[in-house]
């Protein structure tokens, strides 16, 4: 026995059984389909909750922040922020293959889910755990469930509330807690699976113009796209629905809302994609061409292996005089509207 008396015993190491990912989100507001993320911070917890590692960022959403006056970000900080697109592979690698944990888990998943739609990322976590259906589930002694109430429940201090910083790590305090509760009480767990919670609007619809080319028909894989060509896309896409139009207007395509016997090809980064459009090209036999095939930067994917022979311009000379513009992609004369262009374009 020491002259201060007997040591301590260490506490038991409780084995939950799993790894986990402990994920917070700051938002412009609070709708999956239309709003966007401006910070993410992410937690990993090993089986018996030792933190392996801990990361944040904040995000750029393209637009205006939001609530600043709840969660603190403004236009200023989030100036040289990186986009969602750019944090996409360290946000998947930190979730993947482990149970994301978060307070109303349902929100971040959605959130994390559609982001990951609009850039075309993996998110590769097949279970969520929220710590709001587990404290109601272990029914504790509380006014409320709220994060501040669960932190003054656990005995830890909130240093800076709606952070996703200061959030997920008052949530891992919180979650430690209520594990060893739940495993102590043998309460069952609420997990549950990460099917899809979001069915997220894919953007924009194509733009109506009258194209000086006259229709060019199918294209075949393996060829050169020819201006007339018609193109749909469907599903997600890396760069935004409108700049891909824009491009393929710029080189001669025709951009169109559905599929059809005139279309020419579909545009879609997933050959195994489950949409409308791509069932109605699977009847139609209509070709699958991917922004992913072509290297190099969105301008000039369409820009890329375009032919000018056998393309044939439709309406007078001094029609097309005044319907044509100079494309910076191509450096081919196309149809780019009546008496505006799209940005980059100069009219002659």
């Amino acid at each position: 026995m020491s002259l201060f008396g007997a040591r301590r015993a260490a506490p038991p190491v409780i084995d939950f059984g799993h790894q986990f990912a402990l994920v917070d989100v700051e938002t412009t507001g609070l709708s999956a389909q239309s709003d966007r993320i401006v910070q993410v911070a992410v937690r990993q917890l090993d089986r018996y909750g030792n933190t392996q590692h801990a990361w944040h960022s904040l995000v750029n959403p393209g637009r205006d922040p939001g609530p600043t006056h709840i969660h603190g970000i403004t236009s200023k900080m989030l100036a040289g922020a990186p986009s969602f697109a750019a944090v996409a592979p360290v946000v998947g690698e930190l979730v993947a293959g482990r149970v994301l944990v978060a307070h109303n888990a349902v929100f971040d998943w959605g959130f994390l889910q559609a982001e990951s739609l609009r850039c075309v990322a993996e998110l590769d976590s097949s279970r969520r755990l929220c710590t709001l259906a587990l404290a109601r589930r272990l029914d504790l002694d509380v006014r409320d469930f709220k994060l501040g109430t669960l932190a003054a429940w656990a005995n830890i201090r909130q240093l800076q509330a709606h952070s996703a910083v200061d959030d997920v790590r008052v949530l891992e305090s919180i979650f430690l807690k209520l594990m060893v509760q739940a495993i102590r009480g043998q309460v069952t767990l609420p997990m549950t699976a990460n099917t899809a919670a979001v069915r997220l609007p894919y953007g924009e619809r194509a733009p109506s113009i009258s194209s000086p080319w006259e229709p060019a028909g199918a294209w075949t894989d393996g060829t050169p796209l020819v201006q007339g060509m018609k193109f749909v896309i469907t599903g997600g896409t890396r760069a935004p629905r409108g700049e891909l139009y824009a491009t393929g207007i710029n080189a001669g395509l025709t951009p169109m809302n559905s599929v059809s016997t005139k279309t020419s090809l579909l545009v879609c980064n997933d050959p195994n994609l489950l949409t409308r459009k791509a069932s109605r090209a699977a009847e139609l036999a209509t070709a699958l061409w991917s922004p992913r095939s072509v290297s190099g930067p969105c301008s000039e994917r369409f820009g890329r292996g375009f032919s000018s022979p056998g393309a044939r311009r439709c309406g007078s000379p001094q029609q097309r005089r005044r319907r044509r513009a100079r494309s910076r992609v191509t450096g081919c004369w196309c149809w780019v509207g009546r008496t505006r262009s799209p940005p980059g374009f100069a009219m002659r």
